[in-house]
């Protein structure tokens, strides 16, 4: 357990019906290609999709999506999307300023052989940099103003992760 990070892990979650529905959004042309990794949240905002596509209100997810409800004490989602990364793809250091207070993120597809989650505290200078190894099922809630990244994945095996900004 972190103390920057509420986590915790799902045993219920239908993956194969969730990472089909992730496919279904990319056959369908509803999601954009940014880097190596796919990313809804683009095309949401630029195309104006309906908030019903979005993860946060899948059926597949909706036990994490109560889990959320209730540690965070809304109901309310600002955005959520996937992630899909392949063999050289990586996320760099960021924040969700547009959340309203928490980000979230499920772990629908990863393996041992994938690069960890980091978080910052403190970037800069004195940074402190804090390495969490999440396992298919986790879910991380964190304060939305806390900085993170993925480093460079090196293997081909996809790994697909849901965001929430909350």
């Amino acid at each position: 357990m972190s103390e920057h990070i509420h986590i915790h892990h799902f045993d219920n979650i239908d993956h194969e019906a969730v990472l089909a529905k992730c496919r279904s959004q990319i056959d369908q042309g509803l999601v954009t290609k940014q880097s190596q990794y796919v990313v809804v949240y683009n095309s949401f905002m630029n195309q104006n999709l309906p908030h019903e596509l979005m993860p946060h209100n899948w059926e597949e997810l909706s036990p994490v999506v109560e889990y959320m409800n209730s540690y965070t004490g809304s109901t309310e989602y600002v955005q959520s999307w996937f992630n899909f990364m392949h063999k050289d793809s990586e996320i760099t250091i960021h924040n969700h300023p547009r959340a309203k207070n928490y980000t979230a993120v499920y772990y629908v597809l990863t393996l041992d052989s994938h690069p960890p989650f980091e978080y910052i505290v403190n970037p800069g200078p004195d940074e402190q940099v804090y390495v969490l190894h999440p396992q298919p099922g986790d879910l991380y809630i964190f304060d939305k103003n806390l900085h993170h990244r993925v480093g460079k994945q090196l293997v081909d095996d996809l790994r697909c992760t849901i965001p929430f900004s909350i």
